[in-house]
């Protein structure tokens, strides 16, 4: 196992990787049992969590490095349909990954979130923020590493934006990723939760959906650059990301998942993608 980019100098970066090394090590934080397995239940799930709890909850001891004027981590997330600007149902896995790296910074991807006739558009402004904001991020700090998580449509545009399109008829998605290779050097994991995007049988999903959500990519579809870096979570009674009934499905999966995210996010920083 090797770090994508390794600070020796920030002193107190070494304790909490170490225990990070250690949780994997163990084969308490492996995460290969669920990721490609949309039959995986939310059951499976919380007992994987509930396993490394303990390990995770050491390592938010660890102290910051003072004056770096980057972070070692940095969280960029986009919230939910017709949230009010911030994080939405993204902040349960970004206030995780705060407590398990002090000193990691986060932001909301600025878009309007809109519902109804202008939803539309409101994943292509989404779209282009997205890569205009993490572009932006990783010309400041070259040497963070970065992890993503988008939340319904938060996770729709992050999958266009990382993935490519086509997507809906209104929009103009091309279809290759539209990130900078600076970027994508960059990013260690990219988590999606509820997405509408979500299709059945592809490598990275975590869940038990069938059914495709009301946008769900086309057959054959795949994210060669990043699957190996992406978990995207869907279960079945979601109304959004397949095809239930459940409205608080949709809204639950930072309190289903949000132990098994940071485990794949530990994971994919002390391993080669």
């Amino acid at each position: 196992m090797k770090l994508p980019r390794p600070r020796p100098s920030s002193s107190s970066t070494t304790p909490l990787f170490l225990s990070l090394l250690l949780l994997l090590a163990a084969g308490q934080g492996s995460t290969a049992a669920t990721v490609g397995n949309t039959n995986t239940t939310n059951a499976n799930a919380n007992a994987n969590a509930n396993a490394n709890t303990n390990a995770i909850d050491a390592c938010v001891a660890a102290e910051p490095a003072p004056g770096d004027a980057c972070p070692l981590v940095h969280v960029i997330a986009a919230r939910e349909t017709t949230t009010p600007p911030g994080f939405g149902s993204a902040r349960t896995l970004v206030d995780l990954l705060a407590r398990t790296f002090p000193g990691a910074t986060a932001e909301a991807i600025t878009y309007p979130a809109a519902g109804g006739a202008d939803y539309g558009a409101s994943v292509a402004e989404g779209v282009g923020a997205v890569v205009a904001q993490t572009a932006r991020f990783a010309a400041r700090c070259p040497e963070s590493i970065i992890v993503m998580h988008g939340y319904s449509q938060g996770a729709q545009i992050m999958d266009d934006a990382f993935c490519g399109g086509p997507d809906l008829p209104q929009l103009n998605s091309s279809g290759v990723s539209l990130v900078s290779p600076a970027v994508a050097n960059n990013v260690a994991a990219i988590i999606l939760m509820g997405n509408p995007r979500h299709v059945a049988g592809l490598p990275f999903n975590v869940g038990n959906a069938t059914a495709g959500g009301f946008a769900a990519r086309p057959a054959g579809f795949k994210c060669p650059e990043f699957e190996k870096r992406l978990q995207a979570y869907c279960d079945s009674p979601d109304p959004f990301c397949s095809n239930g009934t459940d409205p608080a499905t949709h809204q639950g999966y930072g309190r289903e998942y949000g132990r098994d995210a940071l485990i794949f996010v530990v994971s994919k920083m002390l391993t080669s993608n």
